[in-house]
């Protein structure tokens, strides 16, 4: 009888996990595009956060994540008036980042996996 009703409750233990209403809350990101009605602070706070990553200043197209998720940076080296590095051939591999999108939140992530939000980005999964 023990048995009989363990093997109930196991039973309707298990329907009731199965059956839970789904919530809106997502527990993945996906990859994301830009909107195209974001601000210029946008713009600022995405070349900001670039910055950070990258120790450095960069520059970025008004256009950056509009079309692809990811974005290779390359560090700035410096050039002579020919164009030619002033330090000879660079062996620096270029950062890669991607823009992913988590219940409405813009997330950059770094190459670590770092997932630093974007807070006056809009996005949408690509």
């Amino acid at each position: 009888m023990i048995k009989k009703s363990l093997t109930l409750l196991v039973t309707l233990s298990l329907y009731a996990c199965s059956s839970a209403p789904a919530t809106s809350m997502e527990t993945e990101p996906k990859p994301a595009l830009l909107t195209t009605n974001n601000s210029p602070q946008c713009h600022q706070e995405l070349k900001s956060r670039l910055s950070e990553q990258m120790g450095q200043t960069v520059a970025i197209s008004a256009n950056v994540f509009s079309t692809k998720s990811h974005l290779l940076l390359e560090p700035f080296m410096p050039r002579d008036a020919t164009g030619m590095l002033k330090d000879g051939m660079s062996l620096a591999k270029p950062s890669q980042f991607n823009l992913l999108v988590l219940n409405q939140q813009c997330l950059l992530v770094n190459e670590k996996n770092q997932q630093i939000p974007l807070n006056l980005c809009v996005c949408q999964e690509a």
